[in-house]
């Protein structure tokens, strides 16, 4: 049985109609099996945890280097800008979005397995810095900086397939450590919405949208997004949000973060960083745990449970993908 989640309640009649005429052009696509896995301003303007085989799936990517999360965060420490003409850079990429010239969307990093059970991923809050835009869209991140990135999210069910035709709603902070608030034009925000809070009072991000938006999982069940590494605030590691809806049902709001040597390195040695480690590493969060022992949602279980895959890209992007297994 499909979970109703408490926030359906403050969807609109607007996100409403868009659920059902997203539902009819995903009942078209065919789902396949797979194996579960698991200076910034911009330009222009609780349940179980994760499967614990998630952790281990292996990926490829015709665009993408091997290097995984640990190795690229060691060999990041000197920054450039990705080049025009399309050679390799050494390490993190600067300049956001823009900066990239790598396939997008990339390979599918998900590899098909024979898996057929798949313990869903743990509900990890929604939080009080969530609205929906009213359109969907690829690039999220409205031309701020940072370190550009590929989130590669994908949904599957209890049995381990992967599903079409499901909305997936991404937002996080600014390598600031900011979140955009201007939700003046939304179609929901959470209950506990506060603004203020959010933008850590700071004007530009009060009037900004920047790293918000939806996109709707393919016949892999995968939905790809163009954004930058989100920075870190007081008393949280660096992490992203997710929220999977169906048929106008939240089925899920979840978290996920970053290797903790992953998040200093960028933080330290970026140009576009604020310069300093972050005051909450991953053991001591407390959305995720402490530990991971029985966190917001009855977390648990080991970190591979919520950390994001990643590996550098040729043009010094960052893929970071991960699996997310949902009730149904």
């Amino acid at each position: 049985m499909k979970k109703t989640h408490p926030g359906d309640q403050f969807l609109s009649s607007t996100e409403a109609g868009r659920r059902k005429l997203v539902k009819a052009i995903g009942s078209a696509v065919v789902a396949v099996p797979v194996m579960s896995l698991l200076g910034c301003g911009g330009g222009s303007t609780g349940g179980s945890s994760s499967s614990s085989s998630s952790s281990s799936s292996s990926s490829s990517s015709s665009s993408s280097s091997s290097t995984s999360s640990s190795s690229s965060s060691s060999s990041s420490s000197s920054s450039s800008s990705s080049s025009s003409s399309g050679a390799p850079v050494e390490g993190w990429a600067s300049g956001g979005t823009a900066a990239m010239w790598t396939a997008f969307p990339p390979a599918n990093p998900f590899t098909p397995g024979s898996s057929t059970t798949c313990a869903p991923t743990g509900d990890l809050l929604l939080g009080p810095c969530f609205f929906s835009l009213d359109h969907f869209r690829e690039d999220i991140s409205d031309g701020e900086k940072g370190v550009p990135v590929i989130f590669a999210i994908q949904a599957v069910n209890r049995q381990c397939r992967p599903l079409s035709g499901v909305i997936v709603d991404i937002w996080h902070t600014n390598c600031e450590g900011f979140y955009s608030a201007d939700n003046s034009e939304a179609e929901m925000s959470s209950p506990d919405w506060d603004g203020p809070f959010c933008a850590n009072d700071n004007q530009r991000a009060m009037a900004s949208r920047w790293h918000r938006g939806a996109q709707i999982t393919n016949a892999e069940g995968v939905a790809y997004f163009k954004s930058c590494f989100p920075g870190w605030y007081a008393g949280r590691t660096n992490h992203i949000h997710l929220r999977f809806v169906e048929n106008d049902n939240t089925l899920l709001a979840t978290q996920f973060a970053f290797e903790d040597a992953l998040n200093n390195d960028i933080h330290v040695n970026h140009p576009e960083y604020i310069g300093r480690v972050q005051d909450t590493p991953l053991a001591r969060d407390g959305v995720f745990g402490g530990g991971f022992g029985g966190g917001f949602g009855g977390g648990g279980g080991s970190s591979a449970n919520w950390v994001m895959n990643t590996r550098r890209n040729e043009d010094g992007s960052m893929l970071a993908y991960r699996s997310v297994i949902l009730d149904v």
